[in-house]
């Protein structure tokens, strides 16, 4: 799988959950060592720490998939940064789920940023054809499970 070597990856949710595990692999799998690596996620405190980890192959910026103008800048920059190509991959994992309860009882609020996320972030992400980010994509999801 030499082929990977040189790719340009980019990873949506990364400071928990499966994004930070799927950052974890890939800087410990061989083939994937050596890509150049994007990923965002809203705690900055996170992203702070993968960037102090991980170093100038991988590049982790704090921002809000729900916030379009954000992405939108943020692909832009990843575009740049690459020599105004996209990415080979991207992992479009951002995701929320809520608290563990039947659906009345989750509130309005809570219910939005959920909503705001599985699906507005997701859009925002591969919306614009210019930011050259539409690539190859795979969409991860944060899904409850209700009894």
């Amino acid at each position: 799988m030499a082929g990977r070597q040189g790719k340009l990856l980019v990873v949506t949710g990364v400071t928990r959950g499966l994004g930070r595990a799927l950052i974890e692999q890939c800087s410990q799998t061989d083939e994937l060592k050596t890509c150049r690596l994007f990923g965002c996620g809203r705690n900055e405190d996170r992203v702070r720490e993968l960037n102090e980890k991980y170093g100038p192959r991988y590049e982790f910026t704090a921002l809000s998939t729900c916030d379009f103008d954000a992405v939108m800048r943020w692909a832009e920059g990843v575009v740049k940064e690459c020599g105004g190509r996209g990415p080979h991959l991207l992992i479009n994992n951002a995701g929320l789920t809520n608290e563990t309860a039947p659906l009345w009882e989750v509130s309005r609020e809570e219910f939005q940023r959920v909503v705001d996320t599985n699906i507005h972030g997701y859009y925002n992400v591969i919306k614009e054809e210019p930011t050259g980010i539409r690539q190859d994509i795979e969409n991860n999801n944060a899904v409850q499970h209700q009894r």
